[in-house]
């Protein structure tokens, strides 16, 4: 079966194989993975090469993963513990607003 186009005319477009950036999720063992290996003595050319990453982006997991020297906490974590934080102002926000329309009846 051939492929058609809406114009009716044969197309001659492959399919993409690859995945987009959005598509390709990575999970965070294997990152702390990846810096683990990086710490032991194993370059990032030689990562990138065997993995099939960019060394851009093992360098990122790299300063993500690893704790800074003034607080002891990683990048990761502190995204993380912002997070937390900012969802804990949103539930006590919501929190003191239902307490001032509870107190008003």
């Amino acid at each position: 079966m051939k492929p058609w186009t809406r114009s009716g005319r044969i197309s001659t477009k492959k399919k993409r194989t690859c995945r987009t950036w959005q598509e390709k999720k990575i999970d965070e063992d294997f990152k702390r993975m990846i810096v683990e290996l990086y710490r032991t003595g194993t370059t990032v050319e030689q990562l990138a090469s065997k993995y099939g990453l960019a060394s851009q982006t093992i360098y990122r997991w790299i300063n993500l993963y690893t704790p800074g020297k003034e607080t002891g906490v990683t990048e990761a974590e502190m995204n993380q513990m912002k997070k937390d934080m900012a969802k804990l102002q949103e539930e006590n926000a919501i929190l003191k607003k239902a307490l001032t329309i509870f107190a008003q009846k």
